[in-house]
């Protein structure tokens, strides 16, 4: 007990220092029993001092806030400048959320708006630079999936910041990536089938639907807002087809349809070349070469194969 008193006692006059003080004092009375609590003669200049703090608090936030350079003042060139401007704006910031709502609502508007838009703005630099990094490891000759990551990437990127921070070198090396990858993306075929007289044929010249029976499902399943009739994936089905390119390749099945469908390189069927339905879809990577998709264990129907290249 005497030790709370003396930590009460030892607060002394209250300045924006006295945080460390004052929380010992606290956490040391609180830890007391009830009884014990009501003996402590001096816990009225504990409240005081802990009135005064949430002031010296507040003026705190304030100050470090005014101190912050304009983010207009900020060489956004310079990577290093960008992340001392942003450390400074980010401890104002946190600073502000401790304080409570009360105290929150003390700090003008104004000083608000600074730090919070100013972390903000500077936090976009910064992932200008990340992105830079990302750029600065793919070119034009990069597979697909490297190509989507640098897309994607620049995607989350506040774009009129992108603009002030990448150099013209950097933007053109951005253009013509986006340009390789909407060239090889253009080379996507959409596979359906229409019934003939005497067998369903592919809508894609050089796909084969080997067979002279019809396979005619009598289903339908909308896809993307089309509506295709399904072709039945029985025991002398077989579909062909070539890639020159690696390729993603999605087949759209019954939606509650299970079971396993071959894909296999020429005309071999192995297990490992098996594939199960998963959501009414098969989906798989298919490296360059010549594919045939036959019945494996459960008769199926086989509304859409859609082929794009591999990201």
């Amino acid at each position: 007990m005497a030790n709370v008193i003396a930590l009460i006692d030892a607060i002394g006059t209250v300045t924006a220092d006295s945080y460390d003080a004052i929380n010992a004092a606290r956490s040391a009375y609180n830890s007391l029993p009830a009884e014990l609590q009501s003996r402590i003669t001096n816990y009225a200049d504990l409240t005081k001092a802990e009135a005064a703090f949430e002031s010296f608090e507040v003026t705190n936030v304030v100050n470090m806030i005014d101190v912050l350079d304009a983010t207009d003042k900020i060489d956004v060139k310079n990577e290093a400048a960008v992340q001392q401007a942003y450390d400074a704006y980010s401890a104002a910031y946190d600073a502000y959320r401790l304080l409570d709502s009360n105290q929150q609502s003390e700090v003008d508007g104004a000083y608000y708006d600074k730090v919070v838009n100013g972390t903000e703005y500077l936090a976009d630099v910064l992932a200008v630079y990340d992105f830079k990094v990302t750029l600065a490891n793919v070119s034009v000759d990069s597979d697909m999936t490297e190509l989507n990551t640098v897309i994607a990437a620049y995607g989350k990127l506040n774009a009129s910041v992108a603009a002030q921070v990448l150099t013209d070198e950097e933007q053109a090396t951005y253009q013509s990536i986006v340009g390789k990858y909407e060239e090889e993306a253009a080379k996507s075929v959409t596979i359906s089938f229409t019934e003939g007289a005497d067998n369903y044929y592919a809508n894609v010249p050089t796909v084969t639907v080997g067979s002279e029976i019809s396979y005619k499902s009598g289903a339908a399943r909308v896809i993307d807002g089309v509506t295709y009739d399904g072709i039945k994936v029985n025991t002398a089905l077989r579909i062909t087809f070539t890639i020159a390119a690696d390729m993603d390749i999605t087949i759209y099945f019954g939606e509650g349809q299970k079971g396993s469908v071959y894909i296999d390189a020429g005309s071999s069927r192995t297990e490992t070349n098996s594939y199960n339905l998963g959501n009414g879809q098969v989906v798989t990577t298919l490296k360059a070469g010549t594919y045939t998709i036959s019945k494996h264990d459960t008769e199926t129907t086989m509304f859409l194969i859609q082929l794009s290249p591999a990201v």
